[in-house]
């Protein structure tokens, strides 16, 4: 046993030594607790006047675009920074100048809504598998090429959980192919089959699909991961199946249950779940998502809101409005890792991660 226990003793010496060579290992997170007046700050006045200066300056080639951005300590009422700014060429069926009340359409920072919606729903446990709630969707599988783990999802490992931070492995979406991007032809690839066109999408004229499109051809697509494997996979589709749990459990459509759990109660008034009144919104010329209409995809992008209810909803996050402060702090953690080291992902969180923002190089 001799020999055994000297190299689990000079093992466990070359670990520990190596685990001491960076030197600096703070703890995650705040170390210190958060003033309480940042706004007051010299340094954080500094900083804001470089943001405005920087912001001015990537905004000023904008002909057609706009941004509005605003940051806001849970501690202070009043926003500390707050930008606005309106291109030369608008659409005149929207605003004509954009402050923080315009409307803009959210595209997939929708996402974020089924996914409390779920959480708010506490007969729902993030680890049961979807098919628990969408049984149906196990029949996708008949209209695999083959019934192999290669080409049909295996519909029961994917949990909900896996769907909100995209390790389900399912394809992204059904209305989205590669062969628009063309030469497929060149590599060898057979001509697309019009027969086998959707003929629907909500998109630059098309109608929208419908849950029925979605069940009668989306099992043709193959997973592009098991459920869980080393790589997420971006999914839209997710969300929508997302949209049928919360509809199966609190008896009414997902976009009623979110108006009713998380925008009402959070003072949204100008967040809407369908094209709102043009003239809310910020239209750029010649736009063709302003009209656009996701059908069966609703979920993972079809909200419009203000920076103003952006800024509420962050808010009710922070303060524990919206969920108790063991839960809240439980949603944000990360859920998986990515390629890189700098981003991870939560439920449905993209979360940045960097060593170059304070002096002293801790991670942020």
């Amino acid at each position: 046993m001799k020999p055994f226990q000297y190299y689990l003793y000079i093992s466990l010496f070359v670990g520990s030594s190596l685990a001491a060579r960076g030197g600096h290992c703070p703890p995650l997170g705040p170390v210190l607790p958060a003033p309480i007046h940042p706004s007051n700050h010299a340094s954080v006045k500094s900083a804001v006047a470089a943001i405005q200066a920087r912001l001015e300056e990537e905004a000023a080639p904008y002909n057609l675009s706009s941004i509005a951005v605003a940051i806001k300590s849970t501690y202070e009422d009043d926003y500390m920074f707050e930008f606005a700014n309106t291109p030369p060429k608008v659409d005149l069926r929207g605003v004509d100048k954009v402050d923080s009340d315009t409307v803009f359409r959210l595209a997939s920072l929708s996402k974020v809504f089924p996914v409390l919606a779920l959480l708010k729903l506490h007969k729902i446990d993030l680890d049961d598998a979807v098919t628990k709630y969408v049984p149906e969707l196990r029949a996708l599988n008949k209209q695999a090429r083959k019934q192999d783990a290669v080409w049909a999802v295996d519909w029961d490992e994917v949990t909900i959980g896996a769907l909100a931070s995209h390790i389900g492995g399912i394809p992204a979406d059904l209305v989205t192919d590669v062969e628009p991007y063309g030469g497929w032809t060149k590599l060898g690839y057979p001509p697309p089959d019009p027969s086998k066109s959707l003929n629907c999408s909500g998109l630059l004229g098309l109608p929208e699909c419908t849950k029925e499109d979605f069940f009668a051809r989306f099992g043709e697509r193959p997973p592009v991961y098991a459920p869980y494997a080393v790589n997420p996979v971006y999914s839209n589709v997710g969300f929508a199946i997302m949209g049928w749990v919360i509809e199966k459990v609190s008896c009414m459509p997902s976009s009623e249950f979110i108006k009713k759990e998380i925008l009402d109660p959070t003072g949204m008034e100008q967040t809407f779940d369908s094209k709102p009144d043009d003239s809310l919104g910020f239209i750029p010329v010649d736009d063709e998502w302003w009209n656009a209409t996701l059908g069966y995809g609703d979920p993972a992008g079809e909200y419009y809101s203000s920076i103003n209810d952006i800024m509420a909803f962050g808010d009710a996050i922070l303060k524990d409005k919206l969920y108790s402060p063991a839960e809240t702090r439980k949603w944000l953690k990360p859920a998986t890792s990515t390629s890189s080291r700098g981003i991870l992902l939560g439920e449905p969180w993209e979360i940045f991660r960097a060593d170059n923002v304070t002096k002293d190089g801790r991670l942020i």
